[in-house]
């Protein structure tokens, strides 16, 4: 396996994890502050389009220059499954426009927490240079420029995985309700922690403390 490849599947195991925590807590707060129709946008963005989206990428960038996976673009090749290779190829353009429908939504939506404006703000730039990416490769191909094509072919796959696993670890990140709720699970999971490991003694003076700073 190629070094780029082992680092992108490690990245990809990252955003993965980052997905189910967001998913978790969005779940968790749903009655306490998201609406049901930012819960419908997105579970469908971050689980199916987002998701698809780097699967797919995965499988036309990544493992084209894997040798366990050259039976695959051989058979693709074929003629006889031609409709299966435009497909995919399809589902590449139509899984980018779906990441921008989605976006765009959850900006209009009347949920309006501050953190969630930052990450479509930061979801937008990552497309953007996506795009960009996508538009200087394809001049380079006209022009025939394979020299300036090859750097690009590198980049092309992380700006992709940027703008498809990036959102989860925003929302994990960036100041928000789910990061406060992570942070308020880690503060009682470590209070159940003290309260098996340190003497009573010590759990009482910490309580009169926490109490003496709170009044």
């Amino acid at each position: 396996m190629r070094v780029e490849t082992l680092i992108g599947l490690v990245y990809s195991a990252i955003g993965l994890v980052a997905y189910v925590l967001s998913m978790v807590a969005t779940v968790a707060l749903r009655k306490q502050i998201f609406s049901p129709a930012f819960m419908a946008l997105y579970s469908i963005a971050a689980v199916v389009v987002n998701l698809a989206t780097h699967v797919n990428t995965w499988i036309l960038y990544r493992l084209r220059f894997e040798p366990n996976f050259a039976f695959y673009f051989e058979l693709m090749s074929n003629p006889t499954f031609a409709f299966f290779k435009s497909i995919q190829l399809f589902c590449t353009n139509y899984y980018y426009f779906a990441q921008n429908a989605c976006v765009f939504l959850l900006t209009l939506n009347r949920y309006t927490d501050r953190s969630f404006t930052i990450i479509t703000l930061l979801t937008f730039v990552a497309q953007a240079a996506n795009i960009l990416v996508v538009i200087i490769t394809s001049v380079f191909y006209y022009q025939e420029n394979t020299e300036g094509v090859k750097p690009l072919t590198a980049i092309l796959p992380v700006t992709s995985d940027l703008f498809s696993l990036g959102p989860a670890v925003y929302a994990l990140l960036v100041p928000g309700p789910i990061k406060s709720f992570y942070r308020e699970l880690y503060r009682m999971a470590m209070r159940k922690l003290l309260i098996v490991i340190l003497p009573d003694k010590v759990i009482q003076k910490l309580i009169m403390m926490e109490n003496a700073q709170q009044g």
